[in-house]
């Protein structure tokens, strides 16, 4: 499987998608999912958000899934002159090539 690393994470490549679809996505902030977020997912969703701004141009940044033991982040930034769509899990890191 095609690796794409930024900075120092490495995503898995999982193909190309729809511009319109990435930008529908239901990105909320921390405070938007819940009423008192842990301080490790706090520590989590900043970490992500200041690696991405370190090396990419962040155009959207969210949580787009959660319950409460784990968050799912997404993102949308500008990587190399190229817009990708990122999926971030617990156990893997997904991107996907915006078209």
């Amino acid at each position: 499987m095609k690796k794409i690393k930024i900075g120092e994470d490495e995503f898995n490549y999982k193909g190309t998608m729809s511009k319109d679809y990435a930008y529908n996505q239901n990105y909320k902030t921390l405070s938007q999912c819940y009423n008192k977020p842990s301080l490790t997912k706090i520590s989590i969703y900043n970490e992500w958000f200041n690696d991405l701004d370190r090396y990419t141009n962040i155009k959207m940044y969210g949580i787009n899934g959660r319950n409460a033991h784990l968050i799912t982040i997404n993102a949308i930034v500008e990587f190399k002159n190229k817009l990708y769509y990122l999926d971030i899990h617990k156990s893997r890191n997904d991107i996907y090539e915006l078209l």
